[in-house]
């Protein structure tokens, strides 16, 4: 899932006029930093899942990152409301902790 939005779509199909050039360097630096998040969360016992089952729910759950980052890229352009571009912030950290903790 990581590897078919991040960095490809995310450098590609998204707008900001705020942001300009910046806007997919701030998205790869929010999904670095959720990476990076992801993979310190096992360092903490009670957040780790105790059976297998639940890391399969939570491995397949992350497909709906896909029409998560369609609707957005749709709704992308170079007049993208602020609310757009803060989902969009959201959603690459989200994307970056749980590929993070997941491939951990």
């Amino acid at each position: 899932v990581s590897l078919a939005i991040f960095p490809g779509f995310l450098a590609e199909n998204v707008a900001s006029k705020s942001l300009g050039d910046w806007y997919p360097i701030l998205l790869i630096t929010t999904f670095n930093a959720g990476d990076v998040v992801g993979k310190a969360l096992p360092a903490v016992p009670c957040l780790l899942p105790t059976r297998t089952r639940t890391y399969m729910m939570l491995s397949w759950s992350r497909l709906i990152f896909f029409p998560l980052y369609y609707l957005i890229g749709r709704a992308s352009s170079e007049n993208t409301p602020p609310s757009v571009v803060a989902a969009t912030f959201v959603l690459t950290f989200l994307l970056g902790m749980t590929s993070g903790h997941l491939g951990a």
